[in-house]
């Protein structure tokens, strides 16, 4: 069985779908076909260096109104 992670953009205009039995049907006909794109997933260190930079920014941003803070008490 081949799975594949797909953006539901790429389908959500589909018409004349109303229940979820129907859209996993037709979700299973798009892909046998092969018109259901894959969507794009990163290794795992891509991830980490992601989640790390994620982490990063938040934190140097207060660091740098922390020091604006320390610079306006000294004057």
């Amino acid at each position: 069985m081949d799975v594949v992670l797909a953006n539901a953009k790429d389908v959500k205009n589909i018409t004349e779908r109303k229940t979820d039995e129907s859209d996993a049907e037709w979700l299973m006909l798009l892909h046998q076909d092969g018109l259901l794109k894959a969507s794009f997933q990163p290794h795992n260190d891509a991830k980490r260096m992601k989640t790390f930079t994620r982490h990063r920014d938040p934190l140097s941003r207060e660091a740098s109104s922390i020091v604006l803070r320390m610079q306006k008490a000294m004057q």
